[in-house]
């Protein structure tokens, strides 16, 4: 091996392990009736992602629904203390009709429920 290589490779940055980062499409009206894919149904839920999913306002009570039982699952069958569900959503609002969802959420007692302003991301060519 050559000694620029070896010179390479021992001064290599030590890299984490990769992490897995599970992701699953549920099917919200499924979901809110606690029945979940087979990820959702494999461990706790302390955080979610969601991302472009209020544009079409007739589903938000069946995602509201899926986050609410995925949230109560957290609690488990073991009496363990129930996990807080993060959840982050990142959207582009079509319609005024979407900030509905933040009515909704209000009505089911969620805590912490803010809706920020987000620069539009510009294209640059």
């Amino acid at each position: 091996m050559s000694r620029l290589l070896r010179a390479r490779q021992e001064n290599k940055p030590k890299t984490a392990p990769p992490m897995k980062l599970p992701y699953e499409n549920p099917d919200w009206e499924r979901g809110r009736e606690s029945v979940f894919g087979p990820e959702a149904q494999s461990r706790r839920w302390d955080f979610v992602l969601l991302s472009d999913c209020t544009y079409n306002v007739d589903m938000l009570p069946a995602l509201l629904g899926t986050l609410s039982a995925l949230h109560e699952s957290n609690t488990g069958e073991t009496g363990e203390q129930p996990q807080s569900t993060k959840v982050i959503l990142a959207t582009k609002p079509q319609h005024v009709s979407e900030e509905a969802l933040f009515g909704l959420l209000s009505d089911q007692g969620v805590d912490g429920v803010t809706q920020a302003d987000v620069a539009t991301a510009r294209s640059w060519s």
